[in-house]
């Protein structure tokens, strides 16, 4: 049934920061009715981390997870290599203070990771990785719609994040040619795309927005900086502070 724009009452997107301002300037911005601008992760959105491996992946996600768990937000990780006691020793490791708001599920089934989020009620999802999923099968192009779509046996991604509110991050593995394991349309369906790489520095890698984000900006320049650490991944790049916007927006 469509409706004419009249009809239509607008949404703001609401946003989170992430406490890293580099990537919340990937994330892009939202305008708000009183002027001010706010910049951070959409909230009722789906992000793709795909990389190669060894990248850091990983090591990325329990940075983010912990810097949001940090600034007050619920965090449910689902993983599917560790058990959940070497999973907490990670976490840990990436500095998480506030650990009531953080909750590791050890599983690899959508139907559990629905059944953790109506318990916990959290803010964010992270499951590393969606191809490791049982839903996953063979990575065809049916499988990866009914992951983000759902089917009838099991409820899709997308409606998680109606259902919750929550922000959903995917890790992804890619093969040797760059290629997202699998069928080519997971980055397709998802609203970001983020792409981490290795550089020619040791212990340098570069995480740049992909050929998706309905809620920012893409191109050549949106990319930041991180280095390997015995804490984790730690952004070194500034580029937001070249980027007229970001700094309009600073009052700077």
């Amino acid at each position: 049934m469509y409706k004419t724009l009249d009809k239509i009452k607008p949404e703001s997107v609401v946003r989170a920061s992430t406490g890293v301002p580099e990537l919340d300037w990937l994330y892009g911005s939202t305008e708000c009715k009183n002027g001010s601008t706010v910049w951070g992760v959409p909230k009722g959105a789906i992000t793709l981390l795909s990389g190669e491996s060894g990248a850091g992946k990983s090591r990325m996600l329990a940075t983010l997870a912990a810097s949001l768990a940090n600034r007050g937000f619920r965090i449910l990780y689902a993983q599917t290599e560790y058990t959940a006691a070497q999973m907490a020793a990670r976490i840990s490791g990436a500095g998480v203070q506030e650990k009531k708001n953080f909750a590791i599920l050890d599983k690899r089934s959508l139907v559990d990771i629905s059944k953790a989020s109506e318990q916990f009620f959290p803010h964010f999802i992270f499951i590393d990785s969606v191809n490791e999923l049982e839903e996953y099968g063979s990575g065809s192009k049916r499988y990866i719609n009914n992951i983000v779509d759902g089917c009838k046996d099991h409820i899709g991604l997308r409606d998680m994040c109606k259902k919750l509110g929550c922000h959903i991050v995917l890790v992804s593995q890619l093969n040797q040619n760059g290629s997202i394991k699998g069928s080519t349309t997971l980055p397709h369906l998802v609203d970001i795309a983020l792409n981490l790489h290795k550089t020619e520095c040791e212990g340098l890698v570069a995480l740049a927005v992909g050929i998706k984000h309905r809620y920012g900006r893409t191109g050549k320049n949106m990319f930041s900086f991180w280095s390997h650490t015995d804490k984790g991944l730690v952004c070194t790049s500034n580029h937001r502070s070249e980027d007229p916007k970001w700094v309009q927006s600073m009052g700077r």
